[in-house]
C-alpha cells in the first residue's frame, strides 16, 4: 500500500458477488477448479463471507482461499470458516516491529502474529507470504528459520516485483530466491529441495532435519511463465493475464451489458492466448504495469 490512502473506485465500478459468482461458473465449466480471493485487501470487502460460502459453492470448484495481511482476519475468522474457507495465505515481511513498521509503513505485527495463530488453531491450512528485499529479508532469515522450524507453517518468500506504489523498484533490489536458500543454509540448517507439485510457482525446501518449510517464489530472477496456469479477474471487472502485464479484457461491460456466457468465454480463451512467454523485467523495453500491486491482487 501507499503511504497515504489512495483514491478508491466508487462501489458502482466494482462487481457485485454474483457477477464474481457468474464469472466464475463459466471459467470452472473451462477447467477453473481453484479459486484465490486476494485485494488489495479482501477482508475490507464487507460480507467477504458472504462471497466465500457462494464460491465454495459451485460444482467442480475444488479449492477456495484467501490471502490477506491478517489485520481483519481474527474478526473474521468464525464467519469464513463457517462458509467453508480451510486455505489462507497471510503476507508478513518482518518478524520485529520496526522492520514490519518500515515494510509496511504501519504499525501491527502483532495483530498478524494473533491472525496467523488463530487461524492455524482452527485447523485452517496457512502459509506466509513474504517479500524477499535487498536491505530488509537479509535480517529476516533466522527469525523467520526459527518461526517455520517452531510452527511448522510453511514461509514463501516473493522476489520484489516491479508493482510497488511509488515506482521504486530496481532488480538491485531484488534478493533473489537462489540468495535466500544460501542463507538459509548457513545462517539455519542446510536446506532440501522438495519435489514441485503441479504448477506450483514456488520451489520448496525442508531443512535437513525434517522442521520447518521455506518456498521461494522466483518471478523476477527465474520466471516460470512456461508452466503459468494463473490469471485474475480485478475487483472492477478486467482481466489480467499476468501479474506484469496490462488489462487483457473487460468483462465487467460483458456482466452488465447483455453478454453471454459464451462472450464471457471468447473473453476469458482470448486472455490466455495472449500471455506472453515472458514478463519481460530483465527487457530494456519493460514498461511497469499502471497498477501497483495493491490494486491487482497476489
Amino acid at each position: 500500500m501507499p503511504e497515504h490512502t489512495p483514491q478508491y473506485q466508487p462501489r458502482s465500478e466494482i462487481l457485485t458477488f454474483e457477477e464474481i459468482v457468474r464469472f466464475t461458473k463459466i471459467a470452472v465449466s473451462l477447467g477453473v477448479d481453484d479459486v484465490r480471493l486476494t485485494g488489495g485487501e479482501p477482508l475490507v470487502r464487507a460480507q467477504m463471507h458472504r462471497l466465500v460460502r457462494l464460491l465454495v459453492d459451485i460444482d467442480g470448484l475444488q479449492k477456495v482461499s484467501l490471502t490477506t495481511n491478517g489485520v481483519l482476519l481474527v474478526d473474521q475468522l468464525d464467519e469464513l470458516l463457517d462458509a467453508g474457507l480451510r486455505f489462507v495465505n497471510i503476507s508478513l515481511d518482518a518478524l520485529d516491529e520496526e522492520s514490519f513498521k518500515t515494510a509496511t509503513r504501519r504499525s501491527g505485527l502483532q495483530n498478524v502474529l494473533d491472525a496467523i495463530d488463530a487461524a492455524h488453531r482452527a485447523g485452517m491450512t496457512v502459509k506466509v507470504n513474504s517479500i524477499s528485499m535487498r536491505g530488509l529479508t537479509e535480517h529476516q532469515v533466522v527469525a523467520f528459520g526459527e518461526f517455520t522450524r517452531r510452527t511448522g507453517i510453511p514461509v514463501r518468500f516473493i522476489e520484489f516485483m516491479p508493482l510497488d506504489s511509488d515506482g521504486n523498484w530496481d532488480m538491485s533490489a531484488v534478493l533473489t530466491g537462489a540468495e535466500l536458500v544460501e542463507m538459509f543454509s548457513q545462517k539455519v540448517r542446510p536446506l532440501i529441495p522438495i519435489e514441485r507439485e503441479g504448477s506450483s510457482p514456488s520451489s520448496d525446501y525442508r531443512f535437513d532435519d525434517g522442521l520447518g518449510v521455506v518456498g521461494m517464489i522466483a518471478s523476477v530472477s527465474e520466471p516460470f511463465c512456461n508452466t503459468c496456469d494463473r490469471f485474475r479477474l480485478t475487483a472492477d471487472g478486467n482481466l489480467r493475464n499476468c501479474l506484469f502485464g496490462e488489462d487483457s479484457g473487460d468483462v465487467r461491460s460483458l456482466l452488465r451489458g447483455g453478454g453471454t456466457d459464451a462472450d464471457i468465454v471468447a473473453a476469458i480463451t482470448n486472455a490466455i492466448a495472449t500471455k506472453k512467454r515472458g514478463h519481460g523485467t530483465d527487457d530494456l523495453m519493460f514498461l511497469r504495469p499502471s497498477r501497483p500491486m495493491h490494486a491487482i491482487g497476489g
